[in-house]
């Protein structure tokens, strides 16, 4: 993962991220809002047209337009939110580990003449270490850390809530575009037919007029 900026004499631009997608660089960008004019992004990939795509984390409904591809921001709040879960359950459990020092000291350092010549500090005699096992377990928090575990497995699952409207809201958009674009296309048919009839009514009264003409001169 980079960091993408462009340079030049009167402009900047610049991206959040750059990934490498089957060999490309694709560009990155996470906005905080539904909005924004990603003209960065655009500028990217007009300068390099053989990049697939660009991606957008934002709070926009899950959607491909224009060589971008927006994912909601809810479903990498969730990809962040599920370790918490472990970390805060891991507190459930005990904790062993290993610690150990190790340095050197002097025997004159403390002389009772005042004397401190610290020369035999890098001998062999005045190295010293510890080492150990050690072990921890919160057994008396107990109940405090199972109701971590469930306020982080509450958040978890608002934010799933939230990305499931999310992808409804989404589809229900989707839904409601292609049934606009069914009736356009049924409001096009009848235009046209429309037009046909009207086409036809006036050949047919120009044709009634030029006949009582030729009928009436005769």
């Amino acid at each position: 993962m980079h960091f993408g900026a462009r340079e030049s004499r009167g402009s900047h631009a610049e991206v959040d991220f750059l990934i490498e997608i089957d060999g490309m660089p694709t560009p990155v960008e996470v906005k905080a809002g539904a909005r924004g004019a990603l003209k960065s992004m655009r500028l990217f990939l007009k300068e390099y047209p053989k990049t697939p795509l660009g991606i957008r984390y934002s709070m926009h409904e899950l959607s491909y337009f224009d060589q971008i591809l927006s994912i909601p921001l809810a479903e990498l709040q969730i990809a962040t939110q599920s370790p918490q879960i472990g970390i805060a359950k891991a507190d459930l459990y005990p904790q062993f580990f290993l610690f150990g020092n190790i340095g050197w000291r002097s025997s004159d350092a403390n002389s009772v003449s005042g004397q401190n010549s610290l020369g035999d500090i890098f001998s062999y005699k005045s190295l010293f270490w510890n080492a150990g096992p050690g072990f921890n377990w919160n057994i008396l928090n107990y109940g405090r850390i199972r109701n971590s575990v469930r306020v982080e497995d509450a958040r978890l699952q608002q934010l799933v809530v939230t990305y499931k409207n999310t992808v409804l809201n989404a589809q229900r958009e989707v839904e409601d575009a292609m049934v606009a674009f069914t009736r356009s296309k049924e409001e096009e048919r009848f235009l046209k037919d429309s037009v046909t009839a009207a086409h036809f009514c006036e050949n047919f009264t120009y044709n009634n007029l030029v006949f009582y003409e030729n009928y009436s001169i005769n």
